[in-house]
């Protein structure tokens, strides 16, 4: 697979995959005064006092969940099906929780609510200008995402930890500030690729189009690519848009809108690309909107550091498993790089 499964989040009118990691991190209820959403759960021990030096030990939890058809059903029943179903993911996050929270106190860096409200506002601003379609579409996000209310509380929690660690170390350059006006105002072309394993198939496919098939309906059936499902077709790209290979990117730029590329190679795949829709570039003046894209720029800088940080911490861990399932799906997920880093929205809008 040579695309990223992230769906790019569109702002200034054209998608741009420059999505904040957003990062759950656990944290104590606010005061009901403030009128937060809070978690209604206590808070994991480790933030109270370091687990490392609790004695261990192993606790069978016997407290009711519900009861159907007046028969207990208890939470070490749901045990083995909630470790399937999100088991390692919320094992990674706990152990980033960790992790960022030794490090803020090392660092002496202190998460106000401030903060929390700062991220939640970037999050906010970042779906829609529209208040209230930006209400919508947070509902919307919170619902796929399962984000209840300790979730979400602790996704922003996380995301203002790990900025307050990496904002020193934004340096905005004019080359960088030049590609992200690009990326908000350049000219963008839309793409529909499909991918084939080899020279031979993606001729063929090529061949297949040439003589009237639809384009789509070629990719659904042959691609290899994540966009198969949409019938191949990506998100609006521009000539510095470093989500995609520069070879998909000069070939972009290279056609005329309907032109049927030759086969490209991108990574180990055979690439067939054509052009859906060209937008013309803003008439736009870099010098006219500099703070606002240095704005985006440093959102961007930060939301790569962020991640990387993440990442590291993650990668400082000895981990001895005790569920099968568990490690299997906590590797895959360290290989993807999703689950505890994976939660892409708040880009700048």
């Amino acid at each position: 697979m040579i695309m990223s499964a992230k769906k790019p989040i569109p702002w200034a009118g054209f998608a741009f995959l420059l999505g904040m990691s957003m990062i759950l991190y656990g944290c104590s209820a606010p005061e009901a005064a403030s009128g937060r959403e809070s978690p209604r759960t206590p808070p994991p021990a480790y933030l109270a006092s370091d687990a490392s030096m609790q004695p261990v030990t192993q606790v069978i939890d016997v407290r009711p969940v519900a009861l159907a058809d007046g028969r207990t059903i208890e939470w070490a029943e749901l045990k083995p099906a909630l470790a399937e179903l999100a088991g390692a993911e919320a094992l990674q996050e706990t152990i980033l929780d960790r992790q960022l929270d030794r490090e803020l106190a090392q660092r002496g860096i202190a998460i106000s609510e401030g903060d929390i409200d700062a991220e939640r506002a970037r999050l906010v601003e970042s779906l829609h200008a529209d208040p209230n379609v930006a209400a919508r579409l947070l509902d919307e996000l919170r619902e796929s995402r399962r984000l209840g209310p300790w979730r979400y509380r602790a996704l922003l929690r996380r995301n203002a930890a790990l900025r307050a660690m990496v904002r020193d170390q934004v340096q905005l350059s004019e080359s960088m500030l030049k590609a992200t006006f690009d990326q908000l105002h350049g000219e963008r072309r839309q793409v529909r690729m499909l991918t084939a394993p080899n020279l031979q198939t993606a001729n063929e496919a090529r061949q297949r189009i040439a003589d009237g098939e639809p384009f789509a309906d070629v990719a659904v059936e042959i691609s290899s690519d994540i966009s198969a499902a949409r019938g191949g077709l990506l998100e609006p790209v521009c000539r510095s848009d470093a989500r995609y290979p520069d070879a998909l990117r000069q070939t972009a730029f290279a056609l005329a809108p309907g032109e049927l590329s030759a086969p490209v190679l991108i990574g180990s795949q055979f690439a067939i690309l054509q052009i859906v829709r060209v937008t013309e570039p803003t008439a736009w003046f870099l010098e006219e909107h500099r703070d606002e894209v240095a704005r985006v720029a440093r959102l961007t800088q930060e939301r790569l550091l962020m991640e990387r940080l993440a990442r590291n911490l993650l990668g400082r861990v000895s981990i001895t498993f005790f569920d099968d399932s568990i490690r299997q799906r906590y590797r895959a997920l360290m290989r993807e790089g999703t689950g505890a880093i994976d939660t892409a929205a708040g880009a700048p809008h």
